[in-house]
């Protein structure tokens, strides 16, 4: 997966490239298995509810970033015959998200911010409870410093000028 961008936009619109990146990575975490109770529950497709969340929220490309680097670490961790549901997808990027926010963002993001853009899907408790369940996967590994991001985007090839 690459994604390349030359220079961001004034305003820090997350350039699309990084959008369907973000996507892609978060799909290919785990493998997932539709139950008949998922098929009867509501959810929105990944596609839109990570857009959403980037543009309602207004994300910026460093938070999303760390964001990303915490899926791997997740991945690290998952036993490889780990299998999600239909909406751990969603659940994985909501608390990845919502820790990248909170650990490295001075505005920081919170489970009721989240809940107020989701919550035709999932409550506040849900939430918290993903951000929980996903703290404890990654064992509480949050620090991510200036070369490790560096790192990161060389590794998965993402070009984008940031601000560190």
């Amino acid at each position: 997966m690459t994604c390349v961008v030359s220079k961001l936009p004034a305003c820090h619109i997350i350039p699309e490239s990084l959008i369907e990146f973000t996507i892609k990575r978060v799909r290919s975490v785990i493998t997932y298995q539709e139950t008949s109770y998922h098929r009867r529950t509501s959810s929105p497709s990944l596609t839109k509810l990570v857009k959403r969340v980037i543009r309602k929220c207004r994300i910026q490309t460093p938070t999303l970033l760390v964001a990303l680097i915490y899926i791997d670490r997740l991945q690290k961790y998952l036993p490889v015959q780990a299998v999600g549901s239909s909406t751990t997808g969603h659940r994985i990027f909501l608390a990845s998200l919502i820790l990248a926010s909170k650990f490295h963002d001075d505005a920081s993001l919170w489970c009721a911010d989240i809940a107020r853009i989701v919550s035709k899907y999932w409550g506040v408790s849900e939430i918290n409870e993903m951000e929980r369940v996903f703290l404890n996967y990654v064992k509480f590994d949050l620090w991510v410093d200036n070369s490790e991001l560096r790192n990161y985007m060389q590794d998965k090839h993402i070009h984008i000028n940031i601000d560190y």
